[in-house]
């Protein structure tokens, strides 16, 4: 028996397309194309908790193994609800016979994120990943576990939508065409600025949005980049960080790998709310990075 399959491997890219050109001499060839629009993207970082209770007490714990398994989405009216599995394996030594020990868990989490414009039976597409190390607290055989999850949401509408695939010049001869400028030399970016590696699916937007800067700041911040809509894995990107000022009578702590405000509040006895409002300059308090200042009230 001979069985012939045909398989077609896809990726979905997001790209800015032409709808209309117009000028004089030329002819322009249209395409009726059913692509996805893009309605609302949203970035948000949560905090999952749990605590297990181990068969064996024990003596230390070597490695805590996480990943996020069984993510899905559902798009309702203006919000997406987010649902997976955190599944970790926790490697430790039991106190008894100081033998290499193993244990599963599998969290559950649900989150309800706001996305203005999202209907029921829109297309949306999740991905998730876990910052950092997940930090845990040890008390006998009980471990209190905390990760940081970081949810990208994205939703689309699917519609049809009249696109430019050609166009050709009808004029008998061209314009004479001046000889191109010599380019100018890239001119570094001002510090402050940390470096970030472009990776597979970023573009300018996502990046800006990420750190919480603006498109045109970012742009401006790295003149290397010729075309602002082309990018490639494995580009650096400096991201402009604006100068804060210091302030009298607060502490300065710089942010650690890992680090959220709920956990640097809770570090230094005082409250979320009075963290956020002495940090003016973060403009999301779910998002922020290692090498950032953080004043204590």
């Amino acid at each position: 028996m001979v069985v012939k399959a045909f398989v077609k491997v896809t990726e979905t890219l997001q790209l800015e397309v032409v709808v209309d050109v117009k000028g004089p001499g030329i002819k322009v060839n249209k395409k009726l194309l059913k692509v996805e629009s893009v309605v609302v993207d949203v970035l948000q970082q949560e905090t999952v908790r749990a605590t297990v209770v181990l068969p064996q007490k024990p003596k230390k714990i070597l490695e805590i193994v996480a990943e996020i398994v069984s993510l899905e989405a559902e798009v309702r009216s203006d919000e997406v609800m987010v649902k997976g599995i955190l599944h970790k394996q926790i490697f430790f030594v039991d106190e008894a016979g100081d033998l290499l020990r193993h244990f599963r868990e599998d969290v559950p989490f649900r989150f309800v994120k706001e996305a203005p414009g999202a209907r029921p039976g829109m297309n949306v597409q999740v991905r998730g990943r876990i910052i950092g190390d997940v930090r845990f607290r040890l008390d006998g055989k009980k471990v209190e576990q905390t990760a940081v999850v970081e949810i990208f949401v994205k939703v689309t509408r699917t519609v049809q939508l009249e696109v430019v695939v050609d166009v050709t010049k009808v004029a008998p001869t061209p314009p004479p065409t001046p000889p191109p400028k010599p380019p100018k030399p890239p001119v570094p970016p001002k510090p402050p600025a940390r470096k970030y590696i472009v990776q597979k699916g970023d573009t300018l937007f996502l990046i800006a949005k990420r750190f919480g800067v603006s498109l045109d700041a970012l742009i401006r911040a790295n003149p290397q980049i010729k075309n602002p809509n082309l990018i490639f894995p494995g580009d650096v990107v400096f991201i402009p960080q604006a100068h804060v000022a210091p302030k009298p009578g607060m502490k300065r702590v710089v942010v650690q790998k890992g680090d959220t405000l709920f956990l640097i509040a809770k570090r230094f006895g005082v409250s979320l709310d009075a963290l956020i409002r002495a940090n003016p300059q973060i403009k999301d308090p779910n998002l922020i990075f290692p090498g950032d200042i953080v004043f204590i009230p």
